[in-house]
């Protein structure tokens, strides 16, 4: 929620038309611009020299029935 409302307030939005009081809405937004380590969320990792799976491998996702 700290990301949506941090991109609504960079977009010019009315943050007072969320619902939040001054203070809610500062310890959120202060909450938010504390994280470190965001990054580009279209950003594509390197490849490492270790492979987690081979061509050929099969992963089962869930549990059986």
């Amino acid at each position: 929620m700290q990301t949506e409302l941090a991109a609504l307030r960079e977009d010019g939005f009315d943050l007072k038309l969320t619902g939040f009081d001054d203070e809610e809405m500062a310890r959120l937004l202060a909450a938010y611009d504390a994280v470190e380590g965001l990054t580009d969320e279209d950003a594509v990792p390197e490849i490492g020299d270790t492979l987690a799976t081979r061509s050929g491998d099969l992963w089962l996702l869930g549990g059986r029935p």
